[in-house]
């Protein structure tokens, strides 16, 4: 499985979790990949998309959640917001500060 980062721009835009079995013929990219990627480039121009894959290995679905929870709560935890493409499907951990 493969987990993608898509990002616009600098904004992170989705993160998800593919099996690279079937591919898209004309980019090679896992066809989940090609979809999302190219819908975002018709919304925001082929120039402001960019995506980095990173293969996770032979893996079950649950670990691929995980990898991809444990990435989506980092980019939280750096940048401060839910990636848009995510806002319906994960909800990150807050830590709440008690002051001494």
């Amino acid at each position: 499985m493969t987990t993608t980062l898509t990002t616009i721009g600098l904004d992170l835009a989705k993160s998800v979790f593919t099996r690279c079995r079937l591919r898209t013929q004309s980019t090679g990219l896992p066809t989940r990949v090609h979809q999302q990627v190219e819908k975002l480039r018709k919304i925001h121009g082929v120039g402001s998309v960019d995506f980095d894959l990173y293969p996770i290995g032979r893996t079950t679905t649950g670990r691929a959640i995980r990898t991809e929870t444990l990435r989506l709560q980092q980019f939280y935890d750096t940048h401060g917001f839910v990636p848009k493409g995510n806002l319906g499907s994960f909800t990150p951990r807050t830590i709440i500060e008690t002051p001494y």
